[in-house]
């Protein structure tokens, strides 16, 4: 699942634990995979099937994100 790059990992890990629950809701005998992967990383746009080619790590790290009150649990 390719997410904005500003999420933080829980964030992201909730909603795919309500999209597996919801799918073993449906489909009781169904393993499920999920990866997250950050909308701003180039390399998540390759990773579509299981075997990925080779990519190479990225130069110059993501830019930092000032934190929300979301993201933070700040008021």
């Amino acid at each position: 699942m390719i997410v904005p790059g500003v999420w933080t990992i829980q964030r992201g890990h909730q909603l795919l634990e309500r999209i597996e629950t919801e799918l073993r809701g449906v489909l009781p005998n169904v393993t499920v995979f999920t990866h997250l992967e950050s909308l701003d990383d180039p390399a998540s746009w390759n990773d579509v099937t299981l075997d990925r080619a080779e990519t190479h790590p990225v130069d110059t790290p993501a830019k930092p994100q000032q934190a929300s009150d979301e993201t933070t649990g700040r008021p």
